[in-house]
């Protein structure tokens, strides 16, 4: 999949995100949000994906190569696990009815990695909009930056 844009690797993410498309559980409301079932975790971390995680339509959280990457509005970042693990119990904080357990987590954050996930298939390990060509350098050398016509050379 060289020479694959951005919005063509958006696309195939919302294709693997309509692959998960049962609606997620909502019912009565709970500290003014609308209340979800962390008995459900695929219904919870879809929840999760469209309330907190979803920019212009398109999905802005992935799960590709065993961690997670959100969208920072210029770039993916990484994110650990463990920050996934606290935005979980601050949902169930203020959406759960019932108190959320260590249990509950660990199936929403399993959910979460099949919902947000980006398969090897789809998106190869180097960087997809790289066209490589002899004497390019390794793409994990490569580090991605916003323009630099904005980068000072002097103080």
């Amino acid at each position: 999949m060289t020479g694959t844009s951005y919005i063509q690797l958006a696309a195939l993410a919302d294709e693997a995100a309509a692959r998960h498309k049962a609606k997620p559980k909502r019912t009565t409301k709970t500290n003014g949000h609308d209340a979800i079932d962390f008995g459900n975790p695929v219904a919870t971390a879809q929840a999760f994906v469209l309330t907190r995680h979803t920019n212009d339509g398109h999905r802005s959280l992935h799960y590709w190569q065993g961690e997670f990457h959100a969208w920072t509005g210029t770039h993916y970042e990484a994110v650990p696990n463990a920050d996934v693990r606290e935005w979980l119990y601050q949902l169930g904080k203020i959406t759960s009815r019932v108190p959320v357990k260590k249990t509950m987590v660990d199936n929403v954050l399993d959910a979460l990695r099949a919902v947000a996930n980006l398969s090897h298939r789809a998106v190869p390990s180097a960087p997809a909009w790289i066209n490589r060509k002899a004497g390019d350098p390794a793409p994990r050398s490569v580090i991605p930056m916003t323009s630099c016509s904005r980068a000072r050379t002097s103080p």
